[in-house]
């Protein structure tokens, strides 16, 4: 199982502007209705229409695993998630003739349609450098970032964002399931007090939402998702919910350790690569390589062996995650360099290293440990421990048995 984590956005477009909106006409209550038992007709009669084309495609899908084999759920993900693919799929690069009208359709306030704009500017476009078409293709990527990244200002856009892009991720995940056969679940929370908005969790099965909450204890989705809302507002600052300094600087060591030993992984490209302080010479640098920049401590030590000093720990920590303190290749001179005064330390005896076992490389013969030399020592009913046997078992007696033996007895 992989646990994985989204890398912090960086804010790089303008905020969003909301449109000016239309001044809504005034209706009777009467009139609402009207317009409100349209509305339903119309979406209905939306919905028995695609609902016949699915039929009709799931008829298809059959017809073609007939005459071609396989099964027709085969037949119906090519037929479906081609289309998802295409929706969902890389933004398409902007062209300069696209920029261009965008361009002119942004200075113009008589709202002209596309093609009237096209055919009023097409002689102008072909007097174009390529300079300033490459000038109109930036500022098109820059609006189309602006969208995408670009913060909402009013509190209305912002909800109806959070709702369009969870309706998004449940139609994503409920297509996956149907086509690959999946379930999950999700959570998303708001991380500022600007707007007020209910935590969201879906699950692609209720059975499995009641299966967790049975299975886990105290596993309740509400209180995870106001405990995460909480922690966001917060700030994501787990610091702050810390209040020893003891609790803070075990923390920071902690947060080290991971980093160190996730920078060491990545510069070498070994998944299990692991720091080693004490051997760093022996174990990383002429094992995988590379070196260590950037460390601010005086000598490279173990982090519990760091001094308990918060704002020092957090220094480090801060370098690592930003990329200041990293591992480094070493280049082939650097690498005989080290090696070279590796071996005379080891040599003088500056650097102490573990003695070879006389036996080293061969085979050694498994003896079985008994805890007594022969049976008389460990008695009739003492347990066979150590001797690799089962413990000898008394035999069972029957009820008849066990009354003649009792008659016996008396």
């Amino acid at each position: 199982m992989s646990v994985t984590h989204g890398q912090p956005i960086q804010i790089v477009a303008r905020p969003i502007q909301p449109a000016p909106r239309r001044q809504a006409p005034v209706l009777t209550s009467e009139q609402r209705s009207e317009i409100a038992a349209a509305r339903r007709l119309k979406q209905a009669s939306v919905d028995e229409d695609i609902q016949g084309w699915y039929d009709d495609s799931v008829a298809f899908a059959t017809t073609l695993a007939t005459r071609f084999g396989r099964d027709s759920e085969h037949y119906l993900n090519m037929m479906f998630s081609g289309a998802a693919k295409l929706r969902a799929g890389p933004q398409r690069k902007a062209n300069a003739y696209n920029a261009y009208l965008h361009h002119l359709a942004s200075e113009s306030n008589d709202h002209v349609r596309a093609d009237e704009l096209s055919r009023r500017h097409s002689e102008e476009y072909r007097e174009l450098t390529d300079e300033q078409k490459q000038q109109y293709v930036a500022e098109l990527q820059e609006n189309r970032n602006s969208q995408q990244f670009g913060t909402r200002i009013s509190e209305r856009s912002r909800i109806h964002d959070v709702k369009q892009v969870c309706k998004t991720i449940e139609e994503a995940m409920l297509g996956l399931q149907a086509r690959v056969g999946i379930q999950g679940f999700y959570c998303i929370v708001r991380s500022t007090t600007a707007y007020q908005l209910t935590p969201r969790i879906f699950f692609t099965n209720r059975s499995l939402d009641t299966f967790l909450r049975g299975a886990i204890r105290g596993f309740q989705p509400e209180t995870i998702a106001s405990l995460s809302e909480a922690f966001s507002i917060a700030g994501l600052d787990y610091m702050s919910f810390l209040r020893t300094t003891g609790e803070k600087v075990a923390f920071l060591k902690s947060e080290i350790r991971e980093l160190i030993n996730q920078a060491l992984a990545d510069a070498t490209g070994v998944p299990e690569a692991t720091m080693s302080y004490v051997q760093f010479t022996r174990d990383v640098q002429l094992k995988y390589k590379v070196t260590l920049e950037g460390w601010t401590p005086e000598e490279l030590c173990k982090p519990a062996d760091l001094p308990a000093n918060v704002t020092l720990l957090q220094q480090l920590r801060d370098r690592l995650a930003n990329g200041q303190c990293f591992f480094r290749r070493l280049g082939p001179s650097e690498y005989v360099a080290i090696e070279a005064d590796y071996n005379e330390k080891v040599a003088s005896g500056q650097v102490q290293t573990r003695k070879k076992r006389s036996d080293a490389g061969k085979a050694r013969p498994r003896g079985q440990k008994h805890l007594f030399d022969n049976a008389d020592e460990r008695g009739s009913q003492a347990p066979d421990i150590g001797t690799g046997h089962p413990a000898a078992k008394r035999p069972r007696l029957d009820s008849g048995s066990a009354a003649v033996t009792a008659e016996q007895a008396a």
